[in-house]
């Protein structure tokens, strides 16, 4: 099974409940539009707390647990990569953000090993559908 075919879980949602909660909050604060897409929550705005997280810093989205802040449309292949950080979150549950945070701190964006998996994930998906890779989809 290809790595961006694992599907999310019913126990990795609730393992990942408060950081889903996390999620909602942002998405709340930043009065964003709200829709469901693969078991996601996708949440779509351009201020509040989702511009300063992504806007201002360049990134279309993040992601939360099982929410997704969307601050631009992201292509088939950064929704992979956004789909991984689901995973992630569903494999670490609570320890998520921390874990991510410490990570981000000492290796910066692009090294953070959690970064680097859902950018692995992104590339693997686009080079196996190169046409499909750019298509917008959320």
């Amino acid at each position: 099974m290809k790595s961006y075919e694992k599907p999310l879980t019913l126990w990795g949602l609730l393992w990942a409940l408060p950081v889903t909660l996390a999620g909602i909050l942002v998405a709340l604060l930043s009065l964003s539009s709200w829709g469901l897409k693969d078991g996601m929550i996708v949440c779509r705005g351009n201020r509040g707390l989702a511009w300063l997280f992504l806007g201002r810093g360049g990134f279309a989205g993040m992601t939360l647990g099982r929410v997704v802040l969307v601050v631009r449309p992201l292509s088939r292949a950064l929704w992979m990569h956004e789909m991984e950080h689901a995973r992630q979150a569903e494999r670490w549950g609570l320890l998520f953000l921390p874990a991510y945070l410490v990570r981000h701190l000492r290796y910066g964006y692009d090294g953070n090993p959690f970064e680097r998996d859902a950018i692995g994930v992104a590339a693997e998906f686009e080079a196996d559908y190169p046409e499909e890779a750019r298509e917008v989809v959320a």
